[in-house]
């Protein structure tokens, strides 16, 4: 605790704010020492003006008491107020202020995030209802692409990297080549399904291989630029959790594409089967900074 100080008019303004909206909100001291984690004795003492809550307490304690901090700490009326006291209730009121901001923030981020699952969850209800392809395709399309541009329009909020960062260059990279893939493949669909465009198994399989060559190089190279985040990049429970384990992951990424772009190509041109080898290469390309990523992640916690 910090000792309070009296001025020469009276006692600290603070005591007489905390008795005054403890008893407003019909609360004893029993009742708020308990809900504060402090003794009986402790409250009396702050409404007695003997102490003062420590700074890390006022945030809380302005929550239980429904009193806005600069009402509760009531900063400019303590003019004889002790100078380290003064500087303690200041930077708690910064402290709740930046919790403040801080809350604000996390409910945009899940308003835009509850948009992103409702057009998810729309995208699977067309797939599973819409029998025309063309409509499906669209449709799901559609939603695809209204995700992103939520995305996209919010990634300074959702990813928390400021307006100057490279990192938030990377995830717009990301986005933007996200939402010509989609365009690409909607209307490679759409003009295979309405006839306008005839494709050969042959010409088909050099289509699927020269998209999942782009897509491999592009996330080498741009995968070890991303900072971490919940919302762009590989996204498993082990690497959203645990920035280190995201930043291990995307290195791997970023040093196998190249290669795995290689010998994919090797193996379209020698092996029969196409869509075996197609998978198998795609199911390895993200399997092994997956599991690599997993065993670091695993190891550290085990020796926490």
């Amino acid at each position: 605790m910090i000792p309070a100080a009296t001025s020469k008019g009276g006692p600290a303004m603070i005591q007489d704010t905390i008795r005054d909206a403890r008893k407003q909100a019909g609360m004893s001291q029993e009742e708020l020492a308990l809900q504060m984690h402090v003794v009986r004795q402790t409250v009396s003492k702050w409404e007695r003006g003997l102490s003062v809550p420590d700074a890390s307490m006022i945030p809380e304690l302005s929550r239980i008491l429904h009193v806005p901090v600069n009402r509760l700490l009531e900063l400019d009326a303590q003019e004889g107020q002790d100078p380290d006291m003064k500087a303690s209730l200041e930077t708690a009121r910064a402290k709740l202020e930046e919790m403040d901001r801080e809350r604000n923030r996390q409910k945009l981020i899940t308003g835009k995030r509850e948009h992103i699952l409702f057009l998810a969850f729309l995208s699977l209800m067309i797939a599973l209802g819409v029998r025309n392809e063309i409509l499906s395709a669209a449709g799901i399309s559609l939603c695809a692409l209204g995700s992103l541009v939520i995305l996209y329009r919010n990634l300074p909020l959702m990813t928390g990297a400021s307006s100057a960062s490279p990192a938030l260059s990377a995830f717009r990279t990301v986005t933007i080549f996200s939402i010509l893939l989609i365009l690409l493949i909607t209307a490679g669909i759409m003009a295979t399904e309405t006839g306008y465009l005839q494709l050969s198994v042959q010409q088909e399989n050099l289509a699927a291989w020269l998209l999942i060559t782009v897509l491999m190089v592009f996330c080498g190279w741009i995968c070890p630029k991303l900072s971490w985040n919940r919302y762009v990049g590989l996204r498993l429970p082990w690497t959203v959790s645990h920035p280190q384990t995201w930043a291990l992951a995307h290195r791997i990424l970023g040093w196998i594409s190249l290669p795995s772009a290689v010998f994919y190509t090797a193996a379209v041109m020698t092996l029969p089967d196409f869509g075996a080898v197609s998978a198998t290469a795609v199911i390895l390309w993200v399997a092994v900074p997956s599991v690599l990523s997993l065993v670091f992640w695993l190891r550290k916690y085990r020796h926490q």
